[in-house]
């Protein structure tokens, strides 16, 4: 039953990032009419995800497929998450406003959004904080210090 609704979970919030990432697509589409714009929406709302995969070869140093997607975040010792960060999203939304590039835009808000997303998720807890890297950072990206951490409350 486990593996189940932890399945179901990944689906649904896949799910959730790739329909919001459509829809700023979208938006771009109809603004310029170029397909094009797909890339940014989808690289910087759905494969932000990559890092999990990243934390999990951190972790065990090995590709497991099984294990990436129903191995619970409170049994890693460490949560890194490298993408899953404001500061990153702040400082790629002043970089293509800066340099007026809709690309780079587009990826920010994608970006900006699955975090977005990713916090309400986690908002009954109230636990925004956890989406700072210098947070995490400062709790040493221990597992056990970052308590309440979405990844915890799910499973």
């Amino acid at each position: 039953m486990y593996f189940l609704k932890k399945s179901v979970n990944i689906v649904i919030d896949s799910v959730i990032h790739i329909v919001i990432s459509l829809e700023i697509f979208l938006i771009a589409y109809f603004k310029t009419g170029k397909v094009f714009y797909l890339l940014p929406a989808v690289l910087g709302g759905v494969l932000i995800d990559i890092d999990h995969v990243i934390d999990y070869l951190i972790q065990f140093r090995k590709v497991d497929f099984k294990g990436l997607l129903f191995f619970p975040y409170r049994k890693r010792k460490n949560i890194y998450l490298f993408f899953h960060s404001w500061e990153l999203v702040i400082i790629f939304f002043l970089f293509s406003f800066f340099y007026d590039s809709l690309f780079w835009q587009i990826f920010s808000y994608s970006w900006a959004l699955h975090l977005l997303v990713d916090n309400i998720d986690g908002a009954k807890d109230k636990r925004f904080f956890h989406y700072f890297f210098i947070y995490r950072l400062a709790k040493k990206f221990k597992t056990e210090k970052l308590k309440g951490f979405i990844f915890d409350k799910r499973l």
